[in-house]
């Protein structure tokens, strides 16, 4: 609603009652002054000095009684008051203009040029630059001079009706003009241009040009924009990022290994980094990258670093990273134990390459690596390096060997119990669901659809579970803590006691891209799934087609979908985003890179038409999601979450069930 002030209203009465007389109403003096006072009094009985439109009407109406005049002398009072901003407006730039003159000691019709404006210092090459965008200052460079008096009232008056309310708004709303020169010019007067729709080498290029002038402020709105597109997946330029970063001292190590994972060679210029920074930051990179791109990680920080940082990152990242390390700092019985970790860690590789369908030459690779491993760990007693030890090393060795023995047809329960425990989740499902394409009766793949089913179990119960909340601080008046609330009273607190709280699960319809890259997430996924059957109501999953599963689920259920189904394929992400929807649940979970491959509705139309229908959308995706999609996303209604791991997407739809 609009809001007029009674003071102005009461200054326009007689320049409008005038614009009535000259259209042709018959309104005098008197009607002009009973209106003044009607409302200064109605103003100082209800204390407000601005009244709503309504209000205002009521009080004309009850004044004006000629035919058509009140709603004339509203209309009137819109134009007028319309006129007066203009005209304010226009002299506030016009004033403004004439202060940014000053600044660059000229008047109207004088001319100046850069090279001067730049020796007068920051704010004179600011003034130079936004004038020279509104066309106060005009012609080729060596030959600009300032418009006259009459044109810079014209420019004021025509940015005032576009309702720009200063010369630096102006410039921000105008299209950024090109060139290296100008980008530099922008950076020694302060002026921040609109990076957030700038390409990645412009910024980059602004953010040194920055540097050198030395304009902090707009160095961090770059290192800003920069760590935006990382986090979003979208930053292409990462080495180029990485140095500027670096170099302007905005370089945190987590913001360093989220680079180092999409550029290993980067691992070479983490100089600036302490050696337990340094470790982390490798083994986030690892965790992020996968064990295949993260053995590139680890080889080239082993390659370069000293004893003590290479025992720190030895200790750090799991022990199949090392396959692709080939020099060391390490000498002596150390040595020997990390060359050891190496050939276990490659035997380990070629045997689950070997189960995914290569030849006998993966098969005999494995076994003859395992063997000079596990020989090579036995005449090591009693050496360490971080959590590497030769226990470690036969265990890793051992694993390998038998995978290899024991081929796609005898995977036993145990020897899959081994897997589970050295490589994690994913890697067992990868091997399991190779095995499963190539069993060639369905006995075979029965026994592999139980033992999927077992893992499920096991790792739910190992892994799963920790996920969960075992306890929260509230009122509600359950079972005590005692451990917690006796720490709480040695510390003091107001409130000690803390009791459990019975955490209930919530009904969500869950979506999972089962295209060739989700791997891993959609496997977690179900690994989350399989703990809370019964609140799954629906469960879609989608490549270029769509498959609709209804719920509650039973594990075996799970197992079987997990071990049978092929992750390959387009992605179709609307379809199943309204797929996922039809279901009663008001909850809608989406586990997807959100990279749609195939023609069709966009997917931040149908989590619009979504959300118009009382229902919440969340998308889980990787850190390679495409930043302009993820904004499309968000703006039509729909929640993003990064997670830079399997693991952490199955916290995050954790947090979604247990709200």
């Amino acid at each position: 609603m609009r809001y007029y002030k009674v003071g102005e209203v009461v200054e326009a009465i007689p320049l409008v009652m005038e614009k009535l007389r000259s259209r042709g109403f018959r309104v005098g003096v008197s009607e002009s002054v009973d209106l003044a006072v009607m409302l200064r009094t109605y103003s100082s009985l209800t204390g407000r000095d601005a009244l709503p439109d309504d209000e205002l009407r009521e009080i004309v109406y009850a004044v004006i009684k000629a035919p058509g005049a009140p709603e004339a002398f509203m209309e009137e009072l819109r134009g007028f008051q319309a006129s007066q901003r203009v005209s304010r407006a226009a002299e506030r730039i016009e004033s403004e203009i004439g202060e940014m003159l000053r600044t660059l000691g000229v008047a109207p019709g004088w001319r100046v040029s850069r090279r001067k404006a730049s020796r007068r210092g920051r704010e004179a090459l600011a003034a130079y630059l936004q004038l020279r965008r509104v066309g106060v200052i005009t012609g080729r460079p060596g030959s600009e001079r300032v418009v006259d008096p009459q044109e810079i009232r014209r420019i004021a008056l025509s940015l005032a009706r576009r309702g720009v309310e200063s010369l630096e708004e102006a410039y921000r709303s105008m299209r950024p003009m090109r060139g290296r020169d100008v980008r530099l010019m922008e950076a020694e007067a302060g002026i921040h241009p609109r990076i957030d729709s700038m390409d990645e080498a412009r910024l980059v290029e602004l953010g040194w040009a920055a540097a050198r002038k030395g304009n902090v402020s707009l160095v961090r709105a770059v290192a800003s924009e920069l760590r935006r597109r990382l986090e979003k997946g979208s930053l292409g330029a990462v080495d180029e990022a990485f140095r500027l970063l670096r170099t302007a001292g905005y370089l945190d190590p987590r913001l360093a290994s989220d680079m180092i994972a999409s550029s290993p060679g980067l691992v070479e210029e983490c100089g600036f980094l302490g050696s337990r920074e340094y470790a982390a930051a490798i083994s986030r990179a690892v965790r992020i990258a996968g064990v295949e791109k993260g053995g590139e990680i680890v080889a080239k920080a082993l390659k370069r670093a000293d004893e003590e940082t290479a025992e720190a990152i030895v200790s750090m990242v799991p022990a199949e990273a090392l396959w692709a390390v080939k020099r060391h700092p390490f000498t002596g019985d150390k040595g020997r134990l990390l060359d050891a970790a190496v050939k276990a860690a490659r035997s380990l590789r070629s045997a689950i390459k070997y189960l995914e369908g290569g030849g006998e030459g993966w098969r005999d690779l494995a076994l003859e690596e395992a063997e000079e491993a596990r020989r090579a760990a036995e005449t090591l007693s009693g050496v360490r390096l971080g959590r590497l030890d030769p226990s470690s090393v036969s265990t890793l060795s051992s694993t390998a060997s038998s995978l290899a023995r024991a081929g796609p047809e005898a995977l036993g329960e145990a020897l899959l119990g081994s897997i589970a425990s050295t490589l994690g989740l994913p890697e067992t499902v990868r091997i399991l669901r190779a095995a499963y394409r190539r069993a060639g009766s369905a006995e075979s793949r029965r026994l592999l659809v139980l033992s999927m089913e077992r893992l499920l179990a096991r790792m739910a119960s190992r892994e799963g579970l920790r996920l969960l909340p075992r306890w929260r601080l509230g009122e509600i008046r359950g079972r005590v803590e005692v451990r917690r609330s006796i720490y709480r009273m040695v510390r003091g607190s107001q409130d000690p006691l803390v009791f459990r709280e019975k955490v209930r699960a919530a009904r969500i319809s869950l979506a999972l891209d089962i295209s060739g890259s989700m791997i891993d997430y959609s496997s977690w996924a179900l690994l989350v799934a399989s703990l809370f059957t019964r609140n799954i109501e629906r469960l879609v999953l989608f490549s270029h087609t769509v498959r609709v599963l209804e719920g509650p689920f039973k594990a075996r259920q799970l197992a079987e979908i997990l071990i049978s189904m092929e992750f390959k394929g387009f992605t179709n992400i609307s379809a199943a985003v309204r797929a996922a929807a039809e279901g009663a649940s008001r909850r809608v979970v989406v586990v997807t890179d959100l990279k749609q491959t195939v023609d069709g509705e966009p997917v931040h139309q149908a989590v619009a038409s979504v959300r118009r229908s009382g229902k919440t959308v969340i998308f889980v995706t990787t850190p390679s999601a495409p930043w302009d999609e993820v904004e499309r996303v968000e703006s039509a209604g729909g929640r993003v979450v990064i997670a830079y791991t399997p693991r952490q997407a199955a916290q995050r739809i954790l947090r979604v069930l247990l709200r």
